[in-house]
C-alpha cells in the first residue's frame, strides 16, 4: 500500500511507536505500536490501495475541515446576521468541509524531528463555499509515553467557520477485526440525537437513554444486536456527537483486551463512530471505531475565527498495555 514517495515516517526515540504520513489529507496511513516482547501491530484502519485516498470515502486517517461533521442544508447563520451557504455533498447537506474539503487536497508535509511532522495547507477564500484565506497546520508527534499529540493552528483573513478534526480508525486488536471486544468509556452527560436525516439536533442527558450512557466503561460487543432507533437509523451503532463533561482525565477510553487507548483534548464534544456503515466487500462490519474530537457539529455559525485571531487546540491519543 506504500506507493507514495512523498510520504513521511515518524518514530518516537524508544521505537515502541511509528506513525506514516501522506500529503493527501495529510492522512495517517499507519500507526505500528511494539510492546515488550517486540510484537508489533497496527492500530489504524487503513487502505490496502493507497490510490483510494484520494476519494477516501470513508475519511480514513484524515486531517479533516474545513468542517467536522453535517451542517444542515449547508446554511450558515454568522455572528453578524449573514448567511452562507456552502455546498451539499451529502444528499442536501454538507459534510465534514464538502467534497473538495481539506481531507481530499495535498498537503505539504515538514518533517521538522524525528518524531515530528508539520502539515500545513493554504484553503484560499471562497474554498469549498467559506470565505477567507485559512492557513491551517496541524502537528503529529509520538513520544516516548506513546502519545500520539495532534496540535491544530490556523489563521484567517476573515471571519470564518472552523471546526477540524482528525479522522483515524482504531481497531486497537491490529487485526481485520470487528471492535466488538473492545470496551468504551466517555465523560458525557448529554448526547446529541439525531433528526431523520442524521443531522445533529437535540442535546439528550444520557441519564433518559441509558444505551447512550458510557460513563462506566461498556463492552462494544452490543453493537450487532443495538436495537434503540437512533442506533438503528445509522447502520446498527453509533455515529452522534457527545458533549464532553470537561471534568476528569482522561476523556475517553477505549480497551481491547491488552491495550488501552486514553484520550484528553481541548475541544468541547467527540463524534463516536462504530464503523457500522463499512463495505462489507472491503471490511468487515465496526472495523475500526472513530474518535472526532471537534466542537458539536450543526452549529458552524458559533464555530467562528476572527480576523486576526489564531485557531489553537490540541488532542492526545495516549496507548498503554493492560
Amino acid at each position: 500500500m506504500h506507493a507514495s514517495d512523498n510520504s513521511v515516517i515518524i518514530e518516537n526515540k524508544s521505537g515502541t511507536m511509528k506513525m506514516r504520513v501522506i500529503p493527501t489529507g495529510a492522512c495517517v496511513t499507519d500507526l505500528w505500536l511494539t510492546d515488550g516482547n517486540g510484537k508489533k501491530r497496527n492500530v489504524v484502519v487503513s487502505y490496502e490501495d493507497e490510490e483510494r485516498y484520494k476519494t477516501n470515502p470513508y475519511y480514513l486517517g484524515a486531517a479533516v475541515g474545513r468542517s467536522a461533521g453535517r451542517q444542515k442544508e449547508g446554511i450558515i447563520t454568522m455572528p453578524d446576521g449573514s448567511v452562507i451557504t456552502v455546498p451539499a455533498n451529502e444528499g442536501k447537506h454538507h459534510l465534514h468541509g464538502g467534497e473538495a474539503g481539506l481531507s481530499k487536497q495535498e498537503w505539504t508535509l515538514h518533517q521538522s524531528a524525528p518524531d515530528k511532522v508539520v502539515c500545513t495547507i493554504l484553503s484560499p477564500d471562497g474554498d469549498g463555499g467559506y470565505p477567507g484565506d485559512v492557513r491551517v497546520s496541524v502537528t503529529y508527534e509520538v513520544t516516548d509515553e506513546n502519545r500520539w499529540i495532534i496540535s491544530y493552528s490556523a489563521e484567517s483573513s476573515a471571519d470564518t467557520p472552523l471546526n477540524l478534526t482528525q479522522h483515524t480508525y482504531f481497531n486497537l486488536s491490529g487485526a481485520p477485526r470487528p471492535v466488538t471486544d473492545h470496551r468504551l468509556s466517555i465523560d458525557a452527560d448529554r448526547v446529541l440525537f439525531l433528526d431523520e436525516e442524521d443531522i445533529p439536533e437535540r442535546i439528550v442527558q444520557v441519564d433518559d437513554e441509558p444505551d447512550f450512557d458510557f460513563r462506566s466503561k461498556r463492552d462494544l460487543s452490543f453493537l450487532p444486536e443495538a436495537a434503540h432507533p437512533q442506533m438503528t437509523q445509522v447502520g446498527g451503532g453509533v455515529d452522534h456527537p457527545f458533549l464532553l463533561n470537561k471534568a476528569v482525565t482522561p476523556e475517553i477510553v477505549l480497551e481491547s483486551p491488552d491495550l488501552r487507548l486514553e484520550v484528553t483534548t481541548d475541544d468541547e464534544a467527540v463524534v463516536i463512530y462504530t464503523g457500522n456503515k463499512f463495505d462489507r466487500e472491503e471490511y468487515v462490519k465496526y472495523q475500526g471505531i472513530c474518535i472526532e474530537t471537534q466542537y458539536r457539529p450543526n452549529a458552524l455559525g458559533d464555530a467562528i475565527l476572527r480576523k486576526g485571531d489564531i485557531y489553537q487546540k490540541e488532542t492526545v491519543f495516549q496507548f498503554k498495555t493492560v
